[in-house]
């Protein structure tokens, strides 16, 4: 998937200045972009290859985190919310493994207040964190192991 497909993949989950900054980013970011992180009154950051960048309102990659766009509680609610159109019961069983896979293979991870009950984890609730997981074919990287596993 080209930098371009992984951006409309991802960016219509995202509301309001998240959006906007995630739209405005050059589709070339998204070539290697591996996650999106949203902590609740944290700034945004985005992990592109080794590097952690933070990005801006106007769509640009940055480390200074002053310019960052900080992603707020409501954020949080809202890209869950697009996540699950609407509709959390639905997604149930994902939250409670602490992920939900949206089109194209992609995990987000949740974090938060885990509800445990006698039988295990009942859920998770006042959600701080999301990250996006980007998803992506790795051509090959099983060719060396390959040999290995056919010959048992």
């Amino acid at each position: 998937m080209d930098g371009q497909a992984l951006k409309q993949a991802v960016t219509p989950y995202f509301a309001g200045v998240l959006h906007e900054g995630l739209s405005r980013l050059k589709a070339e970011a998204y070539q290697d972009m591996e996650e999106i992180r949203l902590r609740a009154a944290q700034p945004l950051l985005l992990k592109i290859g080794e590097s952690e960048w933070g990005l801006t309102s106007r769509g640009e990659l940055t480390k200074k985190l002053p310019e960052v766009i900080n992603a707020t509680r409501e954020d949080l609610y809202r890209t869950i919310a697009s996540i699950s159109d609407n509709s959390l019961y639905a997604f149930e069983e994902e939250i409670r493994r602490g992920f939900i896979t949206i089109p194209g293979g992609h995990r987000v991870g949740l974090a938060g207040q885990v509800i445990v009950q006698a039988a295990g984890i009942k859920g998770i609730k006042e959600f701080s964190s999301i990250c996006f997981r980007l998803a992506r074919e790795k051509k090959d990287c099983a060719r060396t192991i390959l040999p290995h596993i056919m010959s048992t």
